[in-house]
């Protein structure tokens, strides 16, 4: 019975990536009719994980027309879309808007435009002070959406990752509330608890029964400043003699100058 009516909704992803997001709908029995990425290379695992579509498209280039014949005749509809995240992260300084502000903006047209019973995206939670956000809030509570939003993090529900995201639900069905925390404190999973069971691994190796597991090829120097390094450690737990030339100035520089210095040094291949 659930199965029979998650499928009587048609989910389109923008911004899809590889298909993360719209793998949990396909878990969850939902239909995914497609996805839509500027990124060509995210099309195998997209289709291989989603059994659904993927256009390569700039949202710039994509009319509503196009959304409304991906959602067919369902009027059961879900339009997510987590657009790129980087003009809003605490590493940004600039407080004007940035050049990729504008790809949010878009999103939020089509949604107005298409008025999906459902809208679902995701970003940081630096978003939050962001006039543009607060701008996408207002007009969806304008046109009708019961808006949701909240902070969550990946660990509390399982990921074993310090994950903050900003996660904003829009409903014209009522309120989508988050699902509470699954895990708390000890049950939180760490990264041990998901990987301890692969196969150890010398540099360069990979695993026969988990291509994802592999180790990558390393210098003797570099092996030497790995086991020099001590949990929770790094290079300034080496000697002298495993030290780039850079860590070892002491000249009172600015930090953009030190970086600047040690810029373009691959360690994994000194």
């Amino acid at each position: 019975m659930r199965d029979s009516a998650m499928n009587k909704w048609t989910v389109v992803d923008v911004f899809c990536g590889v298909g993360g997001l719209a793998h949990g709908f396909v878990r969850e029995g939902f239909h995914v009719s497609a996805g839509l990425d500027v990124d060509e290379t995210c099309r195998y695992p997209f289709e291989r994980n989603n059994g659904a579509r993927f256009i390569q498209r700039n949202i710039e280039q994509v009319a509503a027309s196009e959304l409304e014949q991906l959602f067919g005749a369902s009027q059961k509809r879900i339009l997510v879309g987590c657009a790129p995240c980087q003009p809003f992260s605490k590493y940004t300084v600039a407080q004007s808007e940035d050049g990729k502000w504008h790809l949010l903006r878009k999103f939020l047209k089509l949604v107005l435009q298409v008025q999906p019973q459902i809208v679902s995206m995701e970003n940081v939670p630096e978003l939050e002070k962001h006039v543009i956000f607060h701008d996408v809030v207002d007009a969806l509570e304008e046109n009708g959406y019961e808006v949701t939003e909240q902070i969550v993090n990946a660990k509390d529900y399982g990921i074993p990752q310090n994950r903050r995201r900003l996660v904003l639900f829009a409903s014209k069905l009522g309120q989508i509330a988050m699902l509470r925390p699954t895990h708390y404190g000890s049950r939180q999973r760490t990264v041990r608890d998901v990987i301890e069971h692969l196969e150890k691994l010398s540099a360069g190796e990979v695993s026969q029964t988990d291509l994802l597991h592999r180790a990558r090829s390393l210098t003797s120097l570099n092996l030497r400043r790995i086991r020099r390094t001590p949990e929770g450690g790094g290079w300034k737990d080496w000697p002298l003699s495993l030290r780039l030339k850079c860590h070892k100035k002491v000249t009172g520089k600015s930090m953009g100058q030190f970086t600047a210095e040690c810029r373009g040094t691959d360690l994994l291949r000194r």
